[in-house]
């Protein structure tokens, strides 16, 4: 309870000092790279990384850039090639979450040159009791999205047009991915109900929500963020839509390697991309 209020002080004291928030990072750091994952327990006690975005953060001009990576991505990891969202499982069952986070987390600043020191872990279960708790997300659905997966226990059926989601069908809009662009579809999803999520929870955050709030995040977020960090980026934020930023896809094709599709990366334009957002770690 007391970390709880520790907490509560702390954001409303910063809530109304966004300048004194910026100039921290203007003098310390120009740019916060955050590497976002959300992780579905497909199996038990097994988790795989569905959802995974570096958030390029520009604190000095108070701009986000959220670069997805396809789940298929094609990366050589022990010496073999693998599926990224498969370093995820498969560190996880040996070593836990932080240890996997952090390995994604190096693949990924391996395959677009950023320097991610931090990341943020979500369990979808969290997505849906908060979304549960803000009274559910309007989202604009774009064509029929039908699936069946019996062994998973997945089952969905949108039809076209403006919907409200309850938190058990914003998990199913942000697995769905049995159409023709598949990953790429689904990432496109993705971004666009992050956006639509986070602008209903800054409106819908009242002082009576935010113990339930904690509670929810305490038990499904793990990160490595420092907890002065995240306060600061609240402040500097706090005003910020995330309909304003800007949305990318790591750059590639898909491809058949062995049998098996993926996501293969262009280098070349990957960091094309990024070097327009001023994040290129040079070599």
């Amino acid at each position: 309870m007391l970390k709880l209020i520790k907490w509560l002080v702390i954001v409303a004291l910063l809530a109304g000092t966004a300048v004194v928030s910026r100039y921290y990072f203007t003098a310390k750091e120009s740019f916060s790279n955050i590497l976002l994952l959300g992780v579905d327990e497909v199996e038990k006690n097994s988790r795989h990384s569905d959802t995974i975005m570096a958030a390029i953060i520009d604190v000095k001009a108070v701009k986000i850039t959220l670069f997805s990576v396809p789940r298929d991505t094609l990366v050589k990891y022990g010496g073999r090639d693998m599926k990224i969202n498969t370093i995820y499982a498969s560190v996880f069952i040996k070593s836990g979450h932080a240890a996997a986070a952090d390995e994604v987390r190096k693949e990924v600043e391996r395959l677009t040159g950023l320097s991610i020191p931090y990341y943020f872990l979500v369990d979808y279960g969290a997505v849906e009791e908060l979304v549960d708790l803000f009274g559910g997300i309007k989202i604009e659905i774009k064509k029929n999205m039908h699936y069946t997966d019996v062994a998973g226990g997945l089952y969905i059926d949108f039809k076209p047009g403006l919907q409200k989601l309850d938190g058990k069908a914003a998990v199913k809009y942000l697995r769905f991915r049995s159409d023709p662009l598949a990953d790429i579809g689904r990432i496109e999803r993705q971004q666009k109900f992050m956006a639509a999520f986070l602008d209903k929870a800054k409106t819908h955050l009242t002082l009576e929500k935010i113990p339930r709030v904690y509670s929810i995040v305490k038990r499904n977020l793990k990160t490595n963020v420092p907890v002065e960090t995240i306060l600061r980026l609240y402040g500097v934020f706090k005003n910020y839509s995330l309909s304003d930023a800007r949305m990318l896809t790591l750059p590639g094709e898909p491809v058949s390697v062995s049998g098996k599709s993926y996501w293969k990366t262009d280098t070349r334009e990957t960091r094309t991309a990024l070097r327009k957002q001023q994040q290129f770690k040079e070599e």
